[in-house]
């Protein structure tokens, strides 16, 4: 009897969340959907200088995610199994993103996702596929991007803001980059009242520089800290410096130097500060899991 119970109470609960955005109900492939995605990143994890065959895995598991996203109910449903892809949610429940990568044989990483959006006006759910042209941009921090031609990372935080009469999305994630390098990318997102996705507001306020999005690349040996404190209310990160005043300016040679720099939302900008006073907890979980073991915070 108690068994039953608590079975009653899961069930209430599932559907009490699977609710909260819309009666639409959820598709009842959905959960063969969820194996087949799990079953198709782990084969993609194991597989190593084959990039055919990488390709063909990944082009497959792309395929059947976007199926099943735009799937009736997908929006409400957890996908909490398909580590190791990463999943985040805002914390209003309106923004959902996937992100995963791939390693190539020649050492360089490349990123994939989905972003879900539920738009409270229309009661609808947008669904966009990320397609990371990062290779493009020389100047990433001044470009104005949309899902198709996307800057990028895994993300493995989502904060919200008041943003002038909408809410910005701040991402924080990595990118793996290739051989010699690691980077960091500090995003901004917001949405339209029709709905479409918009990567790049310039809200990054650098003295009186203003940017639309945070790029730090650093060194492949080295591990970049940034994350939101919920104490100081800061975005909080390492400070990057060479190893040796030689290699100035080449980001490759880059990495912490036990001094840390942080960002502070402030009407309507995150606003830059150097040297700030922050102890680093001693054991700190890492917040990623990549497709390939790796691990960032």
């Amino acid at each position: 009897m108690v068994q039953k119970n608590i079975l009653a109470l899961l069930l209430v609960t599932l559907l009490f969340n699977n609710f909260i955005h819309s009666a639409e109900p959820i598709d009842s492939t959905l959960f063969e959907d969820e194996s087949l995605i799990r079953g198709l990143a782990r084969e993609l994890s194991e597989i190593r200088f084959n990039d055919r065959l990488l390709q063909t895995k990944n082009d497959q598991l792309i395929e059947v995610f976007e199926k099943a996203l735009n799937k009736r109910g997908s929006f409400n449903y957890s996908f909490d199994t398909i580590i190791p892809i990463n999943q985040i949610q805002s914390e209003d429940g309106l923004v959902k993103i996937f992100t995963w990568n791939t390693l190539n044989a020649l050492g360089k990483f490349n990123q994939y996702g989905f972003l879900q959006y539920y738009s409270k006006d229309k009661d609808k759910v947008f669904t966009y596929r990320l397609n990371d042209k990062s290779e493009m941009y020389e100047k990433p921090q001044n470009e104005n991007l949309t899902p198709d031609n996307w800057f990028g990372a895994v993300y493995y935080e989502i904060l919200e803001s008041k943003y002038q009469k909408s809410t910005l999305y701040t991402l924080i994630g990595w990118d793996g980059n290739d051989i010699t390098s690691n980077k960091k990318v500090i995003e901004s997102l917001v949405f339209t009242e029709s709905g479409k996705a918009k990567f790049g507001k310039p809200v990054f306020l650098f003295g009186r520089k203003k940017v639309k999005r945070v790029v730090f690349e650093y060194s492949r040996m080295a591990n970049m800290m940034i994350t939101y404190d919920e104490n100081l209310k800061m975005i909080v990160m390492d400070h990057l410096s060479p190893n040796n005043q030689i290699h100035q300016g080449n980001f490759k040679q880059y990495g912490p130097d036990f001094s840390y720099d942080a960002l502070i939302y402030n009407n309507d900008y995150w606003e830059y500060i150097a040297d700030i006073d922050f102890k680093r907890e001693p054991k700190k979980k890492p917040f990623l899991k990549t497709l390939f073991g790796r691990k960032s915070e």
